[in-house]
C-alpha cells in the first residue's frame, strides 16, 4: 500500500488547527468537496490548491 500522506502540515494560526497535506493535490476552501474545509467568510468556496510533488509544495490561488 502506497503512503499517501506527506511530511507537510498546514496550521491555522488563529485556532491552531492542523491539516496534514497528502501527496498530490489538496484543495482548500469552504465547499464540502475540498480536502481541507475552512468555515470562514474570508475564504472562498474553492480558495486555493496545494500540490505536494516530490517533497516540494506548490500553492495555486483560485
Amino acid at each position: 500500500m502506497k503512503n499517501t500522506s506527506s511530511d507537510f502540515v498546514l496550521e491555522n494560526i488563529i485556532n491552531e488547527e492542523r491539516f496534514r497535506l497528502k501527496n498530490g493535490q489538496n484543495t482548500i476552501g469552504r465547499d464540502n468537496v475540498n480536502s481541507i474545509r475552512l468555515q470562514s467568510s474570508l475564504v472562498s468556496r474553492k480558495h486555493c490548491t496545494v500540490n505536494v510533488i516530490n517533497d516540494r509544495v506548490f500553492i495555486r490561488d483560485e
